[in-house]
């Protein structure tokens, strides 16, 4: 990594990571509201909710065939039923497989969806590139059909 191209960013819990120097925002500073944030230096943090791609930022999703149910409870148990006999542990799945969520892989998906909804209520994206010179960038977010913008730099 080059310095003078990349800078490194690091959290309070010590990861960190490699960023350019220079990242751009596509939008359209005709657009009043952009401009507005532009010269108050704000930032607009859209949920995820928001996106056109409504899978971005989703937490991960593993729903397990019904065949599969029993091991997977199997591999996850309570705490409580860790040091359980082999018996006990099986009695435990087979009980979750005919009445826990994951039974009725419906329920499962809308909770899934669910979660994923109040998750990304809680979050903010700011969504930036290394490239100035994507096209389809500049044409969704530099104004719609317009191919303009404009490129700031301290």
């Amino acid at each position: 990594m080059n310095s003078i191209e990349n800078i490194y960013i690091s959290n309070s819990a010590g990861r960190g990571m490699y960023v350019p120097k220079l990242l751009f925002k596509y939008r359209d500073f005709e657009n009043k509201i952009y401009l507005d944030m532009f010269n108050k230096s704000e930032l607009y943090l859209p949920s995820p909710n928001e996106f056109d791609d409504t899978n971005d930022c989703n937490l991960d999703e593993y729903i397990p065939e019904i065949d599969g149910l029993e091991n997977e409870y199997l591999n996850h148990l309570p705490e409580k039923l860790r040091n359980a006999n082999g018996e006990e542990k099986i009695k435990y799945a087979e009980h979750m497989v005919k009445y826990g969520l994951m039974a009725n892989h419906q329920a499962t998906k809308e909770y899934i969806e669910k979660r994923n909804r109040e998750h990304n209520s809680k979050r903010g994206v700011l969504c930036l590139s290394k490239r100035f010179n994507i096209d389809y960038m500049w044409e969704k977010y530099g104004g719609i059909g317009k191919h303009l913008g404009k490129i700031l730099q301290e």
